[in-house]
């Protein structure tokens, strides 16, 4: 039941992402639309007033006021269906709530905390302007290129991969982002370049926070999210459904930032990137304690 009730949820989400991706584009193309109608309107005004000051008799007989301004206003803007959207995501959230509150589920977890898994920095992908701590957990903008053994997995920007790398099941782990103001957190296959930053291009996905926005990336494609900076991300990758979510994670609740649908073939592994040279920033890897089903 647990199983079936995350399925039902992730795939209201995806419809929500589609019918919003299908609102942002059909409202683009009404802006545009409609700026043309201005530049239009505005020649028509330039042309009047010259009308008015040399020619106005004529005008009175010749144009109406309906002719002139006749515009695209008339059109419906695109929007989704906001109601289909609530009611989707209300019944889902109703349901879950019934079933977590049954008797047989009482000692169940909720998900994703229940396939938390224990990953760790991997020495020889971290960038040579990142310090990497004795636990392998947290990396650090550095005021100086540190002299690391040289590597062909080693990245040449502010980034590194963890040891760990995932291709079945489902996986969780979590990103303290207390101490950077610029970020991007997500996972990577190994064969990425490593000149390459996450999410531009397909051998990465992830979320970054930077100049106080908060987008996904893929492909070098970003989609802007709409919530507040978190100080904890999560990451749920479930290779068996190949999906890849973030959450925005805090004591009291964990919030869907994105999910991706993915495609590949390889490993992936848990990636971070921090974004400037701002000495002593720094990401996290927290210490979170798996509870099985």
């Amino acid at each position: 039941m647990r199983d079936y009730l995350e399925k039902q949820e992730r795939a209201a989400f995806w419809r929500m992402k589609q019918e919003q991706d299908s609102a942002q584009r059909e409202t683009s193309q009404l802006v545009q639309e409609l700026i043309a109608d201005l530049d239009n309107v505005k020649r028509q005004k330039a042309q009047l007033e010259e009308q008015l000051e040399y020619d106005w008799i004529s005008m009175l007989k010749d144009v109406t006021s309906e002719e002139i301004f006749t515009t695209s206003a008339s059109r419906s803007p695109y929007t989704f269906d906001e109601n289909r959207i609530v009611d989707t995501t209300d019944a889902v959230a109703k349901m879950k709530q019934s079933l977590l509150s049954h008797a047989l589920l009482e000692a169940t977890p909720c998900p994703p905390k229940q396939g938390a898994t224990l990953v760790s920095f991997d020495r020889d992908t971290v960038s040579c302007r990142l310090s990497l701590s004795s636990d392998l957990k947290t990396v650090t903008v550095a005021d100086k290129n540190y002299s690391y053994p040289k590597n062909e997995r080693r990245f040449h920007s502010c980034q590194a991969l963890c040891s760990e790398g995932f291709s079945t099941g489902c996986t969780y782990w979590e990103v303290s982002t207390a101490d950077s103001d610029g970020w991007g957190i997500g996972v990577a296959a190994s064969e990425i370049s490593k000149s390459r930053q996450l999410g531009d291009s397909d051998l990465s996905w992830c979320v970054k926070w930077n100049k106080e926005h908060l987008s996904a990336w893929h492909k070098n494609e970003e989609i802007q999210i709409h919530l507040q900076r978190p100080s904890i991300v999560g990451v749920l990758l479930d290779c068996t459904e190949k999906l890849l979510s973030f959450y925005s994670v805090s004591p009291e609740t964990e919030i869907l930032i994105h999910t991706f649908r993915l495609h590949f073939r390889t490993c992936l592994f848990p990636a971070v990137w921090l974004y400037g040279l701002n000495k002593g920033k720094s990401l996290t890897i927290r210490d979170i304690k798996r509870t099985d089903a």
